[in-house]
């Protein structure tokens, strides 16, 4: 709804011990190319190549979908929201907004 009504491109590019690539969701689509994605875990979050990977696209704002539970790269121009599970269990980010997912 918020990419319609702001005609915003959105982006996903599903991370863990690396980025994989970005994936273009389309309004149409995006539960179907969801769905599609073999999500991978365990293998040690390193944010710093999916955000150089993010810039590329000069977004608007960027939503990271973590646990915090990794080192943070240098704060790029854009912001960030990190969206976590729980607030009340994850580190504090030194920049950024937190979102709660749990709330």
């Amino acid at each position: 709804g918020i990419a319609r009504r702001a005609r915003a491109d959105i982006w996903l590019i599903p991370i863990d011990d690396h980025p994989d690539p970005a994936l273009h969701l389309m309004p149409a689509t995006w539960r179907a190319q969801i769905a599609s994605l073999a999500a991978r875990r365990g293998g040690g979050t390193d944010f710093a190549p999916v955000f150089t990977a993010a810039s590329a696209l000069a977004p608007a704002i960027l939503i990271v979908l973590t646990d915090l539970e990794a080192p943070l790269p240098a704060q790029p121009r854009h912001p960030v929201i990190w969206a976590v599970p729980d607030a009340r269990h994850a580190p504090r980010p030194d920049w950024g907004s937190v979102l709660d997912l749990a709330r």
